[in-house]
């Protein structure tokens, strides 16, 4: 039963971080657009407006939580994704 339960937890992160990236993706767009324009400054300034980032810590965020849940798996032990985190990283 618990390997059920770590499969639908998995899949639960995977479907977070994959929406989490898709948005920091598509919010990349104007960026690499500025860059391709050679738009340095305008890119810059997409690069780190605070939406930008936010959406970067979040797609971060959800791939840690997958990478913890599997450490925790490996290891045996019951703790869960949201439960784990890596060192230096705040909730």
């Amino acid at each position: 039963m618990r390997m059920q339960s770590v499969q639908g937890e998995e899949k639960a992160v995977y479907d977070r971080f994959s929406a989490a990236y898709a948005q920091y993706l598509k919010g990349q767009q104007p960026v690499l657009d500025a860059m391709a324009a050679d738009h340095k400054a305008e890119a810059l300034a997409l690069l780190t407006k605070p939406e930008l980032t936010q959406l970067n810590k979040d797609a971060a965020d959800a791939l840690q939580q997958g990478v913890s849940a599997s450490i925790s798996v490996t290891a045996g032990t019951p703790a869960s994704a949201a439960q784990r985190q890596a060192p230096g990283r705040q909730a």
